[in-house]
This record gives C-alpha cells, structure tokens and sequence, in this order.
C-alpha cells in the first residue's frame, strides 16, 4: 500500500484526500486485542494515529513504541530539534501506559508494526505528521506468521540491544531542554516531522 501526495501533474493533493496507509494503520490500532508493536523515527503523528494508540493503551492492549533517542547519531550530528518536538508529548502516551523506547546510540529508522501477532507491516511510513500528509509513503502488511515473528525478532532484539525505556518519572523534557528550544521545536516541527 503506497500513498502519494502528489497528483499527475506535479501539485500537492488536497487535504481532504485520505492517506490509505494512514487509513489502514488506524483500523489495525483500532482493532488491536493484545499488543502493538511499533518502530519509528520519531513520535509525532496524525491525531488519529496518536488517538488510536492512546485508545488501544485504554482498552488494555499492551503498546510499545522504539524511537530515536536524544543522543542518537542524527541528533548529535544535525539537529535534535525533532527529538524535542516529539518528546514533549511523550507524556500523552506514557500516562496510559505505551512504553516508549528510546534508542540509546542509533537513530531508529525502522519503521516495523506488530498487531497482536496477527498482522505485521514495515516499509517507509513513520508515526509523524509529514508521512500521513506530505511525504511518498509505503506499508507492506502481511500476516504470514514466519514473517510476524521475524519482525517481532528484530524489535525484541532492538530494544535489548540498542534501546532503554523512557521514564516518565526520572525525566523532565522541560529541565532537559530550554524553553526557547521546546518553542522552536514545536512551532516548525510540521517541517520536518
């Protein structure tokens, strides 16, 4: 499934036109009984999508999402801006209970789903803003089990390898950033998020 925000003829489609892999991701959340797995640069999305989440955390289901850490290369290197941006509302999921997992030296660039071991997709579409409105987005679904579990594989050892869990508790994104720098982040993060 691929979705292009480009017509024909080169201009932006309009915003009323609906991204199916936006569409088809929400009703997998939506759906979701047990688990959702879910790989992505940064955590920024559509508010279905982050509706959907927080919804599927309000049923019960078990939601774990691996992102780009603070330190991880691309933040050292360019910018972290998109981290900040993102980061300020960790709180929304976390105070449902959606684990989030930051990775520690890598940027997270993976962008895997995992629906209660019944579905997987991986391609290019990230939980952020720009991938549902304005960017060439693709999800490969299947439900094939072997490739499931080969997904799931790789998450797991992602996490025990190269992540650590956000603590809500023992991080402030207010104390860790400048408020002049939170304002930035949010104001031009659609941007580039």
């Amino acid at each position: 499934m691929t979705y292009n925000p480009l017509n024909f003829n080169g201009r932006v489609k309009s915003k009323d036109t609906p991204n199916p892999v936006t569409k088809t991701l929400k009703a997998a959340f939506d759906t979701a009984r047990h688990e959702i797995w879910a790989t992505t640069n940064f955590i920024h999305p559509v508010p279905e999508i982050k509706e959907a989440l927080i919804n599927a955390a309000r049923r019960g289901v078990k939601v774990r999402i691996v992102t780009t850490g603070a330190k991880a290369g691309a933040c050292k290197i360019y910018s972290d801006m998109p981290y900040v941006a993102a980061a300020q509302n960790y709180q929304d999921y976390t105070d449902v209970g959606i684990e989030i997992y930051e990775t520690k030296e890598i940027m997270g660039h993976g962008k895997m789903y995992i629906i209660d071991d019944r579905m997987a997709g991986f391609g290019s579409y990230n939980l952020e803003t720009s991938a549902d409105t304005s960017l060439f987005e693709c999800l490969v679904f299947t439900h094939d089990k072997k490739v499931i579990r080969g997904v799931g594989d790789i998450i797991r050892n992602l996490i025990k390898d190269y992540c650590r869990r956000f603590d809500p508790v023992n991080r402030n994104i207010k104390k860790e950033f400048p408020v002049w720098k939170r304002f930035f982040a949010k104001f031009f993060a659609p941007l580039y998020i």
